[in-house]
């Protein structure tokens, strides 16, 4: 049986959401940075297929933890909308 899914390939050029913590926890604060895909991390849920990254800075500093694909985009505009989307909403939460 085959699993379709959607995912950037190793060593793509992408977009990332980070989320600021303080004292270990997560703050309302985060800013979208350019990334490059190291790995790419693939989990049953259901039916479908969850696809996360483990992502480096251009120049090669490891991200230290895994982001969902929801917050990566090779499209910085879809980012900012998102983010404007979840500011609009209150949301603590992304």
């Amino acid at each position: 049986m085959k699993e379709n899914y959607e995912a950037y390939k190793l060593g793509s050029k992408v977009y990332a959401i980070s989320r600021w913590y303080k004292d270990g926890k997560p703050t309302n604060s985060c800013e979208i940075l350019p990334a490059v895909v190291k790995e790419i991390n693939l989990k049953q849920e259901g039916i479908n297929i969850h696809v996360s990254y483990w992502l480096a800075t251009p120049n090669g500093k490891e991200w230290g933890d895994s982001i969902d694909s929801e917050y990566v985009s090779d499209d910085f505009n879809e980012l900012v909308l998102k983010m404007k989307k979840v500011w609009e909403d209150n949301a603590e939460e992304f």
